[in-house]
């Protein structure tokens, strides 16, 4: 479903300081009330409203807007809002798979293999750790099975409709018992080998050697124990790689040995570590190069190392991401079948930087994989650029408060972060209204106290609503003041300077918010920012003194 916005441009000029308030009933603005997405506007004000969000990369969804004047005789009509000009607006987000891991992977088996497959690969369902290395193999899915006791027969299923020369079953019988590999060539009629090794990292090197029989010149290598011993998240969002295996290494030297004879045995000009040095430190990576040049694709954490790998193979432009979660490797390990899209491992919670993992492609259609236990609808919305259905619902269940249940001396001091991208907002808006021949604007404390208050109060609840009637942005001004304004406006996480643009651009772009930003009347402002769960809302008011 695209966010909804409703984006309401009002102008109300009173001649005397009685406030006359004008108002919003079943669509149509009368005298008496008004009323914008649940919140009440009265007084002096010309008000501006962005509601939803938006990121810095695409155009704002903005709805059409209307103007109201005192002297006008009859009614106007609210419009429906309006997608994005010139930019299409994200596509809703999608799943593959759910109802558990198994059922995941054929979900995927057959998004990736419509028309069948030459190998299928068999991995244990409750610890695949041995597999991870295998989420490469180009020649067919990864299915689950468990490691003893009686396989699915939607998994029989499965692999007869992909019909390959064979089974491949990863790991040794402690892995898959040999009952389990009975089953799988018994009910599909199939030859079933087996590769492992003596070790999860003796594993990988026969996984390596089986899918690239004649050596290649590029190896991965990833940390076969990961930070929890369950395997390597790194070498799961490594999935997508195509040009080459992935090799596992432990701090032991035996381990160590394994992997540097496998690089020999495939002939390797250059081993690429995957993660970064507490992974994989810089002193094993030259032991099990031993001569061959060495690479790194790494980020600060597992997730924005998966994004690195994600351009190395895909670019800065992808049509689709996929979604895995950070949290069980099991699904990443089954998506390396996906080729149409890079594999972007995220946070169980939707926390400020999840959509940034997903912007740094642009504004790609978003696949979550597996159902809502394990990435969550809040997450996949967030890495989607989608407003959350809980800023919906929290509207009713949380009335703002009076003036002074909220206000002190009204608000708290911003952060460091936000008082930057409030001065980014102050500077972007005024070289706007310099380059147009408007004043620029002075900061009023007062006033920059108001619109903190208020953006203070939206970061608090998560309701992105203009100032109600229990709290009039202008009512906390300084005495004297002959018309106000407001503009609002919602963003994910982005750094001080760009978010001031950000703020300037939404605003420029609609009539309504444009109108103030241009007014010659107003001379002062105040500007308050403040950060939500998961949004950095923006107030900026206007006056004229």
């Amino acid at each position: 479903m695209k966010p909804q916005t409703q984006n309401m441009d009002v102008k109300v000029q009173e001649a005397s300081t009685e406030a006359r308030r004008i108002g919003f009933l079943h669509g149509r603005v009368r005298l008496g009330r008004f009323v914008v997405a649940g919140a009440a506007l009265a007084g002096m004000v010309a008000v501006s409203m962005f509601a939803g969000g938006t990121d810095l990369d695409r155009d704002p969804l903005l709805g059409l807007s209307t103007q109201t004047d005192t002297s006008a005789s009859g009614a106007a009509d609210l419009n429906d809002p309006a997608g994005p000009g010139g930019a299409p607006a994200p596509s809703a987000p999608t799943r593959v798979g759910g109802g558990g891991a198994t059922s995941t992977s054929i979900a995927i088996s057959q998004r990736a293999f419509p028309g069948g497959a030459s190998e299928v690969y068999v991995a244990r369902l409750d610890n695949p750790v041995d597999a991870l290395p295998a989420s490469v193999l180009p020649k067919g899915p990864i299915l689950l099975a468990p490691s003893i006791g009686n396989v699915p027969p939607e998994v029989f299923n499965e692999i007869r409709r992909l019909n390959p020369s064979r089974v491949v079953v990863l790991g040794g019988p402690g892995a898959i018992s040999d009952d389990v590999a009975q089953q799988l060539n018994t009910y599909t009629g199939k030859p079933v080998q087996r590769v492992y090794g003596a070790t999860r990292v003796g594993t990988a090197a026969e996984i390596a050697k089986f899918a690239f029989v004649g050596g290649n010149p590029v190896v991965y290598l990833a940390n076969a124990y990961g930070p929890s011993g369950a395997g390597s998240p790194d070498a799961v969002s490594a999935g997508i790689l195509s040009d080459g295996p992935i090799l596992t290494v432990g701090p032991n030297g035996t381990d160590i040995n394994t992997a540097a004879n496998a690089v020999r045995q495939l002939s390797a000009s250059r081993v690429v570590a995957l993660g970064g040095t507490g992974a994989i430190s810089d002193a094993i990576l030259s032991q099990v190069a031993g001569g061959a040049a060495t690479d790194r694709i790494a980020g600060s954490t597992r997730y924005q190392t998966s994004q690195e790998i994600a351009k190395r193979v895909f670019g800065s432009a992808p049509s689709r991401v996929y979604l895995i979660p950070g949290a069980d490797l099991t699904y990443g390990l089954i998506a390396g079948a996906l080729s149409d899209g890079p594999l972007l491992m995220v946070p169980g919670n939707a926390d400020g930087n999840t959509r940034g993992l997903v912007t740094a492609f642009g504004n790609p259609e978003i696949t979550a994989v597996g159902g809502a236990e394990v990435i969550s609808d809040q997450v996949m919305n967030v890495a989607a650029g989608y407003a959350q259905a809980q800023q919906q619902q929290v509207q009713a269940a949380a009335p703002v408060a009076g003036v002074h249940q909220i206000y002190t001396r009204y608000s708290q001091h911003p952060s460091p972060q936000d008082a930057a991208r409030e001065e980014a907002i102050h500077n972007s808006i005024n070289a706007v209204r310099v380059a147009n021949g408007v004043g620029a604007l002075v900061r009023d404390g007062v006033m920059d106290d108001a619109a903190r208050a208020w953006a203070q109060q939206v970061a608090r609840t998560d309701v992105f609503v203009h100032s109600n009637g229990a709290l009039k942005y202008a009512d906390l001004y300084s005495p004297g003041w002959r018309y106000a304004g407001e503009n609002m406006v919602g963003f994910y996480n982005i750094e001080p300077a760009p978010y001031g643009d950000g703020c300037a651009k939404a605003w420029i772009g609609s009539p309504g918010h444009y109108a103030n930003l241009m007014d010659r009347r107003f001379n002062r402002t105040g500007i308050g920012v403040a950060t939500g769960r998961q949004w950095v809302y923006a107030v900026q008011n206007f006056a004229q003194y």
